[in-house]
């Protein structure tokens, strides 16, 4: 996969996950609201944050973290889902921040910079 670029929108940064956003993500992974309807209960610990971050970021991963605000502070994760048989988009969003900083649809899937010519993007997305 290539190296993915930094987004930005109107309300929104989509950077590349890094192992640095584990305590960040831990807040929303650990957040029993935010897990309601995701495959796997609650994280207890920052550790198992950390074990599936490192999980996400393998040779073939297209994960960013969502920032909101001038500190860009993670509050959740995006990314290509590219298991074989069934590829697609996979996200979470922090649920202090549904209906507030909540990226609107084109915002996240269709970002300008697609929309402006950067297919370069596509194999990313």
């Amino acid at each position: 996969m290539p190296e993915q670029p930094m987004i930005q929108t109107e309300r929104l940064v989509l950077r590349p996950l890094t192992l640095t956003d584990v305590d960040a993500l831990y807040a929303v992974y650990s957040d029993s609201v935010t897990m309601r309807f995701w495959h796997t209960p609650p994280h207890a610990t920052p550790a198992d944050t950390r074990t599936m971050v490192t999980q996400m970021l393998h040779e073939e991963a297209c994960w960013w973290t969502i920032c909101v605000g001038e500190a860009q502070v993670g509050v959740g994760n995006v990314g290509y889902l590219g298991n074989v048989g069934a590829p697609g988009m996979g996200y979470i969003l922090r649920a202090q921040d549904w209906r507030q900083a909540a990226p609107r649809a084109g915002d996240l899937w269709y970002p300008s910079e697609l929309r402006s010519g950067h297919q370069d993007l596509l194999p990313c997305i």
